[in-house]
């Protein structure tokens, strides 16, 4: 497994502390949506935090696709949180304060993800050192 990076706990850290905001909130919320639309969020947050933590340390190809599993789960965080919201099971400041918070994790994401795609596998830059070290051995001959 490959370590994370500085930048990649970060995001990792904020949602951690979204997560046990929200939790602090769920047992407010009427009992019939606590167990329905409250677990569907609740779930959406362990996915989330799940596929960070996971992100952090796979491979190359397999982060790229974790990372979108995080903006995934993060967007439909936003449309779940937006519903009970608008059933009145949220206040406003509540709704706010975690939107903001999520809108900072799904910019974090997409940048975490335009960073490793622009990134070479490890593979790919020994393989390009090796081969120019190779040409300039060539032509000393």
């Amino acid at each position: 497994m490959n370590s994370p990076q500085h930048s990649d706990l970060l995001i990792l850290q904020n949602a951690k502390a979204t997560y046990l905001l929200w939790h602090n909130w769920l047992n407010h919320l009427p009992k019939t949506s606590r167990f329905t639309v409250g677990k569907k969020i609740d779930d959406l947050f362990i996915r989330l935090l799940e596929s960070l933590y996971l992100a952090g340390y796979a491979p190359k190809p397999d982060k790229i696709k974790m990372i979108n599993q995080v903006i995934n789960a993060n967007d439909l965080l936003k449309f779940f949180l937006r519903l009970i919201w608008e059933m009145n099971f949220l206040t406003d400041n509540k709704f706010r304060i975690l939107g903001m918070k999520l809108e900072e994790i799904g910019r974090l994401a997409y940048g975490w993800k335009n960073k490793s795609e622009k990134t070479p596998p490890p593979e790919a830059v020994a393989t390009k050192s090796n081969a120019g070290g190779q040409g300039q051995n060539a032509n000393c001959r």
